[in-house]
């Protein structure tokens, strides 16, 4: 691969453009996806249409994603290290965090994205990319991210830094706090009416049919008409052992930390995009031209765009410096 034919500014019309400019063969299906993240470690591009544009060469090239069975997260560490600097600079052994206040506070989203995910369909509007695009976005990247800020706790709780577990909230008379018993078995028995009534049988398949929003205003209309609650929302409850997160990291700078959270925004963003062309890769494995695809629900990922739409959307709701959507 030739990059040094490539400058940054460069226009590439198509494709096969690019591959003559690289000195690279012209690939298709798993292939070409597998050489486009290749390219993703040596240069940058934006994509306009056809067209590829260079942003960025890299001077030393970005190692390719793993493969196989290593399903090691390398940044697990940084976030752990935000955390710690986080609940020592809460001044308090105990603290509860809404899980998207947390992802923003650790970097790991922008506000873009707590805003995008109550209104798909005027997100899809502004940015101009299908509701079912964006809801494969936030399917996707809800679970990762939750998988990666509790491996990080679960691994403070195993060294006994902390204690944590995930707890339910309400807003009740303008106050915040824990539901009690009593309230969970309510808001539970609540949530299975409402499943019911809209003949659904977990909130994983609410999301994905992307009526998460209804689903919530129908359980929090019920809920404040016999109760008197707002809203609900699940949180983290963080127990402390100051003197153990002392011991495991040292308190970082202000600045130190605004670095820190920077280069894992990055890395997020990195991931989430890796992930969107490993998805494109499997859709193609099982793509037949004559009989098409096993599960035509997830068609939308055969597009020649859905690489582009998942990589804007990246952008637009995790990077911390792009501007916001309101």
């Amino acid at each position: 691969m030739k990059i040094e034919n490539l400058s940054v500014g460069f226009v590439a019309k198509n494709y096969k453009e690019l591959c003559t400019k690289l000195n690279e063969d012209v690939k298709n299906g798993k292939s070409k996806v597998l050489q486009l993240e290749r390219w993703k470690c040596y240069f940058d591009y934006d994509k306009k249409g056809n067209s590829f544009i260079i942003t960025e060469i890299f001077d030393n090239p970005k190692p390719l994603p793993t493969r196989g069975g290593n399903n090691i997260t390398p940044y697990i560490a940084d976030v752990k290290g935000l955390i710690i600097q986080l609940l020592l600079y809460s001044g308090d052994n105990r603290v509860l965090l809404p899980k998207n206040r947390l992802l923003v506070a650790l970097n790991m989203i922008n506000d873009n994205y707590r805003i995008g995910k109550k209104d798909i369909k005027g997100l899809s509007k502004q940015i101009n990319i299908k509701e079912i695009d964006i809801y494969d976005f936030y399917n996707t990247t809800d679970d990762l991210l939750g998988r990666n800020v509790e491996k990080a706790l679960n691994e403070l709780q195993n060294t006994r830094a902390i204690y944590w577990s995930k707890v339910l909230m309400i807003c009740k008379n303008n106050e915040l706090r824990e539901a009690t018993n009593e309230e969970y078995n309510l808001i539970l028995k609540v949530q299975v009416d409402v499943l019911n009534e809209m003949g659904y049988t977990g909130l994983v398949e609410v999301f994905k049919k992307g009526v998460t929003e209804t689903f919530t205003n129908r359980t929090n209309k019920i809920l404040n008409r016999i109760a008197g609650i707002d809203y609900i929302y699940e949180a983290y409850r963080i127990h402390l052992n100051e003197d153990r997160l002392v011991e495991v990291s040292e308190k970082m700078s202000k600045d130190e930390i605004k670095t820190k959270g920077k280069i894992l925004n990055n890395q997020i963003k990195d991931r989430i995009k890796t992930n969107s062309v490993k998805r494109k890769a499997r859709i193609l494995e099982v793509y037949d031209e004559w009989f098409g695809l096993p599960n035509e629900k997830k068609s939308y990922r055969l597009d020649d765009n859905y690489l582009e739409k998942q990589f804007k959307l990246a952008d637009v709701l995790i990077d911390i410096e792009h501007p916001s959507i309101l």
